[in-house]
């Protein structure tokens, strides 16, 4: 059973790895079409946006769905339930996002910031509905599944980003990318998984379970928003000092960063997921990937200077 499973995530690596690899080509062709029908101007308002959904996007679900996927033994209707508490927070956190949208118009003065903001809302709640299916999925090792339906979404999303340049729509193209993407691998993680949630129910009975995943979400998902919170203070400010050109910039700069990332990142998962008992060559390949990433990172910095 042992040599099943090992066999089982080594192909598992395998497809893994080939999808990432997969999905950094259409990134990269995505972005070259793109940057000849779009406008600096375009990629500046999509980065005034990106702060803010990025911290929303790291506390969808209060960390829920990443309890679901690492406790051992979980009943259905305990599944239903952690959704459905899942999805009330939610709620809260995409409504804000939303009321949100008007005053990070005003803070940048750029009233195009409203209809975007308010568009990748949208596709934000498409995430948080998809990812309780997917973590369903990833329980059951079917990532062949969730790889087919990452790259389908994105290749369709990078179509209707180009349909929509194309037609002038400039300024949401790049949300409706993100909009098109988060949908469709909502929709297939749903049919792939064959889950359907059951309709909420008026009154639960207290379960130690639920309420052990609840603090464990909670502290998950609580220290995720600080961090990124953290991280995406600068951006904001810049935003404000500066505009979308500085905006426009640094999103090039992060986007070009995640495909060498991504690329790495591919090796490294079919490296590892290939059973071995050698923890020294272990740990001579993270080292290596650390030193590689660095330079990586470096050399786009570099890059992006000299751009400047």
């Amino acid at each position: 059973m042992a040599t099943g499973l090992g066999a089982r995530a080594a192909r598992s690596g395998v497809v893994v790895a080939a999808g990432r690899v997969l999905q950094g080509l259409v990134s990269l062709v995505s972005v070259a079409i793109l940057a000849r029908l779009l406008t600096p101007a375009d990629f500046g308002v999509l980065a005034m946006v990106l702060p803010v959904a990025l911290v929303v996007d790291m506390t969808l679900n209060a960390g829920l769905h990443v309890a679901v996927m690492h406790e051992d033994r979980l009943s259905a209707p305990q599944v239903n339930r952690l959704f459905w508490i899942a999805q009330r927070f939610n709620v809260v956190l995409l409504g804000a996002m939303a009321l949100s949208a008007p005053l990070l118009a005003r803070l940048y003065r750029e009233p195009r910031v409203t209809a975007v903001a308010l568009l990748w809302t949208l596709a934000l709640a498409f995430h948080a509905l998809g990812t309780f299916p997917e973590a369903l999925l990833k329980r059951q090792l079917r990532f062949g599944a969730l790889t087919l339906i990452e790259v389908g979404a994105m290749v369709a999303g990078v179509a209707a980003a180009i349909g929509a340049a194309s037609l002038g729509w400039r300024t949401v193209a790049l949300v409706l990318q993100v909009l098109t993407w988060n949908a469709l691998r909502c929709v297939g993680a749903f049919v792939a998984g064959r889950w359907r949630p059951d309709a909420p129910r008026q009154r639960d009975e207290p379960d130690p379970v639920i309420d052990r995943l609840v603090r464990y979400g909670a502290n998950f998902g609580g220290s995720r928003a600080v961090y990124w919170l953290g991280r995406q203070i600068d951006r904001i400010v810049v935003g404000y000092a500066s505009g979308w050109p500085a905006t426009s910039g640094q999103w090039h700069l992060e986007r070009c960063q995640q495909l060498s990332y991504a690329a790495v990142a591919a090796a490294l998962s079919l490296e590892l997921h290939r059973p071995r008992n050698d923890l020294a060559r272990q740990q001579r390949l993270a080292l290596a990937t650390a030193q590689c990433l660095r330079r990586s990172s470096s050399a786009w910095r570099s890059l992006g200077v000299c751009a400047e």
